[in-house]
């Protein structure tokens, strides 16, 4: 049986939770520097070249291959990344940053086809490395859609 300064004090201890949970001061760090490179710089200038096999530019492809891209981001990306590719996805409360918001266009325009499937294969923290949960080419295949995010 709870003496009733126990029960007080797990009230208290549940309101100073709820508050600092939705205090302004909790919001989530931005995405960690969102133009900064992750392929590491021995490696760089391999993925910078590197083209998919099924396609020679992300931005004109079959629209077969952007609904299977989508496919692939809503079985593996949107729990992270969010619906809508802004790092807002239900599992990103529980991540140390905020991950990468695909909507962001200068983060688009810098990377290279390669230079996000060496992230998609390989991880960069906090993302873990996604192949083998998913295949090279089914990597390649969800760049496409990844690019539609960026709206210019």
């Amino acid at each position: 049986m709870t003496s009733q300064r126990t029960n007080l004090s797990i009230s208290t201890f549940c309101l100073y939770c709820t508050l600092f949970a939705f205090s302004p001061a909790f919001a989530l760090p931005p995405e960690h520097k969102p133009l900064k490179p992750r392929v590491p710089i021995q490696h760089r200038a391999y993925y910078r070249s590197l083209q998919a096999p099924m396609y020679q530019d992300s931005k004109n492809v079959s629209s077969e291959l952007l609904e299977a891209g989508a496919s692939i981001y809503q079985r593996i990306c949107v729990n992270c990344h969010g619906e809508s590719g802004k790092g807002n996805g239900i599992s990103s409360g529980f991540l140390p940053i905020l991950p990468r918001d695909f909507t962001n266009c200068l983060f688009q325009h810098k990377r290279t086809d390669g230079e996000l499937f060496y992230v998609i294969k390989f991880g960069s923290w906090p993302m873990p490395p996604m192949v083998p949960t998913i295949t090279e080419d089914e990597a390649w295949t969800v760049i496409p859609y990844l690019r539609t995010f960026c709206k210019k």
